[in-house]
């Protein structure tokens, strides 16, 4: 019980620095191109994306990945999905129009 309290104490500890941090933090915007992958599988309903990113980053492109879970983006699985994704993204470069989104059918099992 005193090593699982201790390493509660350290998590806490912890995000409480994480949070002094954040408070004394500004977030610039960017102004240039990139792709924002969202792992839409567990998405809440309270994140809201291009909303969230608008202010701080107008021309982001939002991948929305509908197989996709923070726990299981990198998967063998999703990377079956997700690596031709970014092979054709760094090939299209920037012939695309900034601001766009995409939407992507589940994986196939």
């Amino acid at each position: 019980q005193a090593e699982k309290d201790a390493m509660l104490e350290q998590i806490f500890a912890n995000y409480k620095d994480a949070v002094r941090l954040l408070k004394q933090t500004r977030t610039p915007a960017y102004d240039g191109r990139f792709s924002v992958f969202v792992a839409a599988q567990d998405l809440p309903a309270y994140i809201r994306p291009q909303a969230d990113w608008q202010p701080y980053a107008p021309g982001a492109e939002y991948e929305f990945l509908p197989w996709a879970s923070h726990e299981n983006i990198l998967s063998p699985q999703s990377l079956q999905q997700l690596g031709p994704l970014l092979d054709r993204l760094l090939a299209e470069g920037d012939s695309e129009a900034a601001g766009s989104s995409r939407h992507y059918p589940p994986v196939s099992a």
